[in-house]
């Protein structure tokens, strides 16, 4: 979703004649992009987000289908800090600008289509900054390399919860979610539970309130 006519048609262009993506449809409004995903036959996988809509409008939508709707990537001008973090913060699996080739834009929707998360060079690099300056926990490589299971995992470790209530939550197995909670503790190199949870909690997740 964005405003700009002009952003929208870079899009669109950028998937004519590739095979395995398919444009499902635009918005220039929440209201629109709501409408549209509730009408469509076949569940949209990835929904493309300018997170930077006036009156917060971005976020707001980002909000409203990270958790259940479409993975989102956000794609926008904006690089400051805070820019990214309320749009990661939000829910958006990754965060390209606007400057991207058609090349990692396609690429980016297929890693976040397939639970990954995706940054431009200049997002990693103020991610990195932002991170290693404040001693914040994981940056950027170390989150992109969980999968969206072990994601929402992870979240839910930063709200304190246990793993029983973490598999009824998720509707998994108690072993099952040991498993995860032992997968993204290794990939966090964090050494124990606790830690991973400050570091999750640090790097904006946990905040949802349930």
């Amino acid at each position: 979703m964005d405003d700009h006519p002009a952003s929208l048609a870079g899009i669109r262009a950028a998937f004519a004649g590739v095979a395995h993506i398919e444009l499902a449809g635009e918005a220039r409004s929440v209201h629109e992009t709501l409408r549209l995903l509730s009408g469509m036959r076949s569940p949209a996988e990835v929904l493309v987000v300018e997170p930077g809509l006036p009156g917060g409008a971005g976020l707001s939508l980002i909000r409203s289908v990270a958790r259940t709707g479409p993975a989102v990537l956000a794609v926008s001008h904006a690089t400051t800090d805070d820019a990214i973090l309320d749009a990661l913060r939000a829910g958006a699996k990754g965060y390209l600008t606007k400057g991207a080739s058609t090349s990692e834009l396609l690429r980016a929707i297929t890693v976040v289509a397939e639970g990954g998360a995706v940054f431009s060079p200049a997002v990693a690099a103020r991610l990195t900054a932002f991170f290693s300056a404040r001693h914040l926990g994981p940056g950027p490589a170390a989150l992109a390399d969980l999968t969206e299971r072990e994601l929402e995992v992870l979240d839910r470790l930063a709200r304190g919860w246990n793993n029983q209530r973490i598999a009824k939550d998720l509707v998994l197995t108690e072993k099952s979610v040991r498993n995860y909670v032992w997968r993204v503790i290794a990939k966090l190199k964090a050494g124990h539970r606790a830690r991973a949870a400050a570091l999750a909690r640090e790097a904006g997740l946990g905040s949802a309130e349930r």
